[in-house]
């Protein structure tokens, strides 16, 4: 991130939890199931924003994908139509790291998306009150986020009041069940390329099969 961006650090368990809290209270289109690869093509990304900033995104520029080259798509979109006009941009490495769903990285982004929307609203809430008015805090004044119920699921682990989880062992938890989730899509990917070397291997055996049997053609009518 430039001078124009804010710092992505490291977060500690605390803060994390803060993190995961902050967007379990947005309504999203998507259930929240893993934080990492929900939020890696850029769609929730534009739907955070649209909550605080109704007028700065426009959805339907920002369509759900599997691929990378669509995934980067939507983010350099947001770049460009979106985060410039917060002061704000995610430089390429960064947007890599949030794609291939690296631990880690999708929580430093919005951890500084978090911190920047509150330092824009803090600065409308004091022009406002410089003018007498009465701001509605962490939202935008003129259209107010929907309050439409979201689909279910989060990213904070539930609060027991009698057996309450350590967060360390939620994180750690989350980290294992990400790494399971890209075990099982390379061994996918491994499945498809085998069979796809199986074919070409049978293509191959079917050709070597023609053309012997066009030589054996050829040298029965005694051409070489």
């Amino acid at each position: 991130i430039n001078d124009s961006q804010i710092h992505m650090a490291i977060l500690d368990e605390d803060e994390l939890q803060e993190l995961y809290h902050w967007v379990d209270s947005i309504p999203l289109s998507r259930p929240k199931r893993n934080i990492a690869r929900d939020f890696s093509d850029g769609m929730l990304v534009a739907e955070v924003v649209k909550h605080f900033f109704p007028k700065l995104v426009e959805l339907h520029n920002y369509p759900a994908a599997h691929a990378s080259g669509q995934k980067l798509y939507n983010w350099r979109t947001l770049n460009q139509k979106v985060f410039k006009k917060l002061n704000f941009e995610v430089d390429d490495e960064e947007v890599k790291g949030i794609i291939s769903c690296v631990p880690g990285s999708i929580e430093r982004f919005l951890r500084a998306l978090q911190t920047k929307i509150q330092q824009i609203q803090q600065k409308k809430i004091q022009r406002q009150h410089t003018r007498g008015s009465s701001p509605s805090a962490y939202q935008d004044p003129q259209h107010p986020p929907a309050t439409h119920q979201q689909p279910p699921g989060g990213y904070a682990p539930q609060q027991h009041h009698h057996h309450p989880g350590p967060s360390q062992q939620s994180v750690q938890l989350q980290i294992i069940q990400e790494k399971d989730e890209m075990i099982n899509e390379m061994k996918e990917t491994i499945e498809i390329l085998e069979m796809k070397v199986q074919k070409l291997e049978q293509l191959l055996h079917l050709k070597d099969s023609k053309i012997q049997t066009q030589a054996a053609k050829l040298a029965q009518h005694g051409i070489k």
